[in-house]
């Protein structure tokens, strides 16, 4: 598999290159209202959407509760993008054969007709392979993100980490399904008060020791969970109640909208809520050492 070594932020941008760009205006009728919008169209065209590193590592690694189960993850997930880019990549190159049959054959031809539809058919083989280019560039930007992951959980030696890291799988699997299986019990706690009957069945499943764990550690995230939300109600609940602007009868929350960071009109009460974020922030501090939440 040839690798090319490239810097990062060459990968790592939202904008594909400019080669993949190409002129579909003579392949599509696109009605816009002026040439500026015709232009975002065409740039927007030519946005990739990959998962960003936040999104990857909240919620599709960190979903993991283990870090052997992390990493396995990891790699599950850049090989299917290894599989796309494969994949893409046969398919690109069948259509650079293809195009170069139909230029052959267009040189031969002499019905002007035939000639007007091999150049178009040329024009649209053009725009698949640069749309397929995008996904490519997609695919690598989201492979770097996870190969980046990968060293935040093995920061040293990652490449030895990474191959030795089945090592006593049977133990490291031991642990991951108490602790999945305890933070499942978790939510059911969290939300109804008593666990449910499909993760009860499964742990039941377990031999007594694990039972056990499973339950302790479900009860003590739990406990965590709920002290941490009642110390954080209790910093929002003191800004609201102790700064004047925000002494208003049935003030409901703005979650939606328009925020105006690229100065569009806002349709949220964005400066209230800068404020108090703030204040909120500066009434809380976390301390790693004791993992607790303290309250000024």
């Amino acid at each position: 598999m040839p690798s090319h070594i490239v810097p990062l932020d060459r990968i790592k941008r939202s904008q594909a290159p400019e080669e993949f760009n190409i002129d579909y205006e003579n392949l599509l009728d696109l009605k816009v209202t002026s040439k500026e919008d015709a232009d975002i169209v065409k740039f927007l065209s030519s946005v990739i959407t990959p998962y960003s590193i936040f999104q990857s590592r909240s919620f599709v690694i960190n979903t993991e509760v283990t870090d052997h189960r992390k990493l396995q993850q990891v790699g599950l997930e850049i090989k299917a993008r290894i599989l796309g880019l494969a994949d893409s990549t046969y398919k690109i190159k069948k259509a650079e054969i293809e195009i170069r049959k139909i230029q052959r054959a267009l040189e031969l031809e002499e019905d002007e007709l035939e000639k007007e539809l091999m150049e178009l058919e040329i024009k649209k083989i053009g725009f698949d392979v640069a749309q397929t280019k995008l996904l490519q560039e997609q695919s690598n930007y989201e492979i770097n993100n996870f190969l980046e992951i990968a060293k935040e959980i093995a920061p040293e030696n990652t490449l030895e980490t990474i191959k030795n890291y089945k090592d006593n799988w049977e133990e490291k699997e031991e642990e991951y399904w108490i602790k999945r299986f305890g933070k499942q019990a978790m939510y059911d706690v969290m939300l109804s008060g008593k666990i449910q009957s499909g993760n009860i069945d499964s742990i039941i499943g377990m031999p007594l020791e694990a039972q056990q764990k499973v339950i302790s550690y479900a009860m003590l995230q739990t406990q965590r969970m709920e002290h941490g939300i009642s110390e954080l109600g209790e910093a929002v609940r003191h800004v609201l109640t102790t700064t004047p602007e925000n002494r208003q009868p049935y003030q409901l929350p703005d979650i939606t909208g328009i925020v105006g960071t690229y100065g569009g009109k806002s349709t949220l009460s964005t400066q209230q809520l800068e404020t108090n974020r703030t204040q909120i922030n500066e009434k809380i501090t976390y301390n790693p050492a004791t993992a607790r939440l303290h309250i000024r």
